[in-house]
């Protein structure tokens, strides 16, 4: 009798493809020794944990960033000898030297001679019609008509005013020399001074600089004076100097008025580009302001009022931390990292031999630290988003960063390692957590305490992982420890205890638990799918009977399905009895006998009288027995 068909598969197209690309990957590392391979992903692992605990803190001594007027809330000492610019104070300095700048204005002091001698030619104009006509009198107006034929009427030669008018006050007073000269001075007193145009107000300022146009002098004016006025106010002058004539009838003056006030104008304009010039010249003479800063110096005190000079003082110490002393930060946080796993690796190995650990001691150790670097990742974006939502409040408690951070999942990495590999390992998973969350957290110390407690209650706080709900239960005992321990971080920190801040301190730390449970339940199966641990739960799963491996069991080879059940109970009974894992032990006998699903027709239990062996050698049914074997490990990679 031929084999019933061939050995079935359990890998999927994509499990495959995936399979192929991780081996792909892998190929450059295997050209590498272990120990090499090792040391390469260690190195690996404190750069990136270097990069993500100085990109944020850079140093005590300029992690906060103050306005004027904050209280200042950690004391801040001068590291080195600091010699840097103050960009703030400079800027200011500058500011104030270019709004201070007086406009620059030009001024034409001939302006208002010209206005008066343009009156007196146009006078003197039209007392030489006048004269041309006959006689240059009053009377030469009432001539005869053959005269009038003769000569044309004599009209005021300016290009504004009531002309006709004009003509006829001014050949009323028979062009009086005297009256001449009394008008004349008044053009000049009311346009004397300094004269500008009102649609150029917005570039008055208490004190301007006028430079000549014509000789090139310059001086500078305070506009609080009289002689600076818009010409509005000058015409108006003028027009009350002139109702003020004697002798001069009331449509006289009008006349007079309309004639000589067209011919004051601005004698000062604002000149913009000179007064960016000279803004531009007063901004480059200003020095830069230089803060030093002696070691050891003493900027702030712990509760001191920040005051401008403090703002350019703790700004060079920021620029101070991000230039020079930078390369010291990478350097000194990448030993320290080093060294703590360094002592991780060292227990890892200790463990590992005094307890018979899921996987080897790399493996656990590679667990850990990635364990670690997701808690890493987690806090900085836990801090980083505690700060942002403080700073979009104002009112107290949540403009608190302190008690938004009690929300940080702090112990998602050990209760991961604890559900997966050992409490032992996590403990030290919880102590590399605690520490670097003291490195990231402006508490420092009281947060380092926080978060080891926390994963200490998350260590211990639970039983054998049996049960998706474990995580649930845990991150409920972990909220639960949370809040106390926020309150407990209140009363050492002297934090107002407000029932408002009671209330979010209480909240924060309840989500906090809930997000370590939320973290821990998604990064588990990663977890046991990348590192292949057989937890208790993903046991549990394997022995279900709709699995694909256990269904084709019972269906092609029944009477190997029976005996695996059978084997499974004996099996849990004995492991029971001399302490082992009974539940590994009953997984493991139901999965034994898969490789039969080769050829079941070839052993007894699955035989109806036909015996495929009669027809073989002894050679070849020892073959197909013993490749059973082979079958069934294969078959165990593909589930």
């Amino acid at each position: 009798m031929k084999r019933q068909g061939r050995r079935p598969r359990f890998k999927t197209p994509l499990t495959d493809a995936r399979n192929l690309a991780a081996r792909f990957a892998r190929r450059p590392l295997k050209l590498l020794p272990p120990t090499a391979r090792f040391l390469l992903g260690f190195l690996a692992l404190a750069a990136l944990t270097t990069l993500l605990l100085a990109s944020t803190r850079p140093a005590q001594t300029s992690a906060e960033v103050y306005q004027e007027g904050d209280v200042v809330r950690a004391a801040v000492v001068s590291p080195a000898d600091i010699t840097a610019v103050d960009a703030r104070e400079t800027e200011r300095r500058r500011e104030t030297a270019r709004r201070e700048m007086p406009p620059v204005w030009n001024f034409d002091a001939w302006q208002i001679e010209d206005a008066a001698q343009t009156f007196r030619a146009s006078w003197a104009a039209l007392k030489q019609q006048s004269e041309a006509r006959g006689g240059g009198n009053s009377n030469q107006t009432n001539g005869n008509a053959n005269s009038q034929r003769e000569h044309a009427e004599p009209v005021w030669p300016g290009a504004v005013g009531d002309r006709p008018a004009i003509t006829r006050a001014v050949a009323a007073h028979g062009f009086d020399a005297g009256a001449l000269e009394s008008l004349t001075r008044m053009i000049r007193e009311a346009g004397g001074g300094y004269v500008y145009d009102e649609r150029e107000e917005s570039h008055v300022s208490p004190e301007i600089r006028v430079v000549d146009v014509h000789s090139g002098t310059q001086a500078f004016v305070s506009t609080s004076q009289s002689q600076f006025i818009p010409l509005a106010a000058a015409r108006e002058r003028l027009r009350g100097r002139i109702s003020e004539l004697t002798g001069w009838k009331l449509a006289e003056r009008e006349a007079l008025a309309s004639a000589m006030l067209p011919l004051l104008r601005p004698n000062i304009a604002y000149n913009d580009g000179a007064t960016e010039a000279a803004r531009v010249a007063a901004v480059e003479a200003v020095p830069r302001v230089v803060v030093v800063l002696k070691r050891n110096q003493v900027l702030a005190r712990e509760g001191d009022t920040v005051t401008a000079p403090m703002l350019g003082q703790f700004a060079a110490l920021r620029e101070y931390s991000h230039t020079e002393r930078r390369p010291q930060l990478f350097i000194g946080l990448f030993l320290f990292a080093c060294a703590l796993y360094w002592a991780a690796w060292r227990f890892t190995e200790y463990r590992s031999t005094t307890r018979t650990l899921p996987l080897s001691a790399k493996r656990a150790f590679t667990l850990v630290c990635l364990s670690v670097l997701a808690g890493l990742v987690l806090t900085r974006a836990g801090f980083a988003l505690a700060e942002g939502v403080a700073a979009q409040s104002t009112h107290a408690p949540t403009n608190d960063a302190g008690l938004w951070a009690f929300a940080i999942p702090f112990a998602a990495s050990a209760l991961l390692v604890t559900m997966l590999v050992d409490t032992q390992l996590a403990l030290i998973t919880a102590v590399l957590t605690a520490l670097f969350a003291g490195l990231l957290a402006p508490g420092g110390m009281l947060t380092a305490c926080f978060a080891l407690v926390s994963s200490s209650a998350a260590i211990y706080g639970i039983g054998h992982y049996r049960e998706r709900q474990s995580v649930t239960k845990a991150g409920l005992l972990i909220g639960a420890v949370n809040v106390a321990l926020a309150f407990a971080v209140m009363l050492s920190s002297q934090k107002p205890l407000t029932l408002n801040a009671i209330l979010l301190a209480v909240a924060c730390g309840l989500a906090g638990g809930l997000f370590t449970a939320v973290f821990t339940a998604g990064l588990l199966p990663v977890s046991e799918s990348l590192f292949g641990i057989l937890t208790d739960v993903r046991l549990l799963e394997l022995s279900n009977a709709d699995l694909p491996a256990l269904g084709q069991l019972a269906l092609r080879a029944p009477g190997t399905n029976q005996h695996a059940h059978a084997v499974g109970q004996l099996a849990e009974e004995a492991s029971r009895a001399v302490g082992a894992n009974c539940l590994l032990t009953r997984i493991g006998a139901l999965y034994h006998d898969i490789g039969k699903l080769a050829a079941p027709d070839y052993f007894i239990e699955n035989q109806n009288g036909d015996n495929p062996h009669d027809r073989l050698r002894p050679s070849q049914s020892a073959r197909i027995i013993t490749s059973h074997v082979t079958y069934g490990m294969k078959l165990a990679e593909e589930i």
